[in-house]
């Protein structure tokens, strides 16, 4: 009888079956997990839009910087037209000054002709003295018209002309600012006639210099008076000065005390003193001098008193036969004496403390 033959049949265990399953799974999950390769493609694609980014915001910074590039040009030249603006006018100006320094006109010339007798002396210089008032006032207060009366200024002219003679124009402004010193407008208008009528003189003395001085005071008191000095340099050179002084007290201006003035006008022709140019050189003097009491610009300020001064001196060209060396000696001594009046008025007012301003 044929045998059979017995094979085992081989199926897989429920544990292989299970460890077969799970490395299977694994491997699902490593796939997923991995990260996704970046293809060129895609990379030139960000590349290029981060460039584009970058442009753009290059443009941005370009553009600003070209505003600002355009708004400084347009700044320079702005700039420069205003400069070339002001030179031209600084050029004007100069032109203008260089005509008025060839002139050599005194614009407040008056011709005085003083007769021999006494009461038409008078009437003469009665007549004259609202109508200089006027003309000086008129004039000053052009003058002064862009000026600040609390600041100190100072202007001097000296030329010669052509025809030899030597011509000073003085324009200064001197306030009294100490706080320490109260003045008053009357104070400083009567230091201001003391010092033409009484004290001029002793100007003279600081510069080595001898004078006569002859006052007449008693023409209209108070109002007109006469000076004529008679001068001799450290050189030996005779100078004369004929001059009448017009006086405006505080009280002949409105408002009452707020202003003073002075005018010194040479005489042309004195039939009681004569010149005498071949044996002296001859001074002549236009001069105003205003006492202004300037109100204050702020409400801590006080009013300020200052003393605004103008004068032209012509000194004639010497037909008395002195050297050239002492002729230019005798200018120094007429600038000299330009300086004098407000050195004067300063060290006299400085010993003025706290007086009232309504004395009178």
């Amino acid at each position: 009888m044929p045998r059979k033959t017995m094979e085992a049949v081989t199926s897989p265990s429920p544990s292989t079956t299970a460890s077969s399953d799970g490395s299977q799974e694994e491997e699902v999950t490593t796939l997923q997990t991995k990260k996704r390769r970046v293809t060129p493609k895609e990379q030139t694609e960000a590349l290029q839009s981060e460039y584009e980014a970058l442009l753009r915001r290059l443009q941005e910074i370009q553009a600003t910087q070209h505003a600002a590039k355009t708004h400084k040009y347009q700044r320079t030249q702005t700039y420069e037209l205003l400069r070339r603006g002001v030179t031209e006018s600084e050029l004007v100006i100069a032109g203008a000054q260089s005509i008025l320094s060839s002139r050599h006109i005194n614009p407040l010339k008056a011709f005085i002709h003083l007769p021999a007798d006494p009461a038409e002396r008078r009437a003469y210089l009665e007549a004259m003295r609202p109508i200089r008032k006027e003309q000086a006032m008129t004039f000053m207060e052009e003058r002064v018209r862009f000026l600040n009366l609390r600041r100190p200024h100072r202007q001097v002219d000296a030329c010669e002309t052509d025809e030899g003679d030597y011509v000073v124009t003085f324009f200064d402004i001197v306030p009294f600012t100490d706080p320490d010193v109260e003045t008053s407008v009357l104070q400083v208008y009567n230091h201001v006639i003391d010092f033409f009528l009484h004290q001029e003189f002793k100007v003279t003395e600081h510069a080595e210099m001898s004078t006569l001085c002859e006052t007449d005071d008693n023409i209209v008191p108070g109002h007109i008076a006469q000076s004529r000095f008679l001068s001799t340099t450290s050189d030996g050179v005779d100078v004369e000065k004929n001059a009448v002084t017009f006086q405006y007290c505080p009280g002949q201006f409105a408002p009452l005390f707020s202003k003073a003035m002075t005018i010194r006008d040479s005489v042309d022709v004195d039939e009681v003193y004569s010149y005498k140019p071949e044996q002296r050189m001859r001074n002549d003097i236009t001069a105003v001098t205003i006492i202004w009491e300037t109100p204050p610009t702020h409400p801590d300020e006080k009013p300020v008193i200052a003393v605004v001064r103008w004068a032209s001196v012509r000194m004639y060209r010497p037909l008395c036969g002195i050297t050239r060396d002492q002729e230019l000696s005798a200018r120094e001594t007429t600038v000299r004496w330009s300086e004098a009046l407000g050195r004067s008025l300063r060290e006299a007012t400085s010993r003025l403390r706290r007086i009232p301003n309504n004395l009178s």
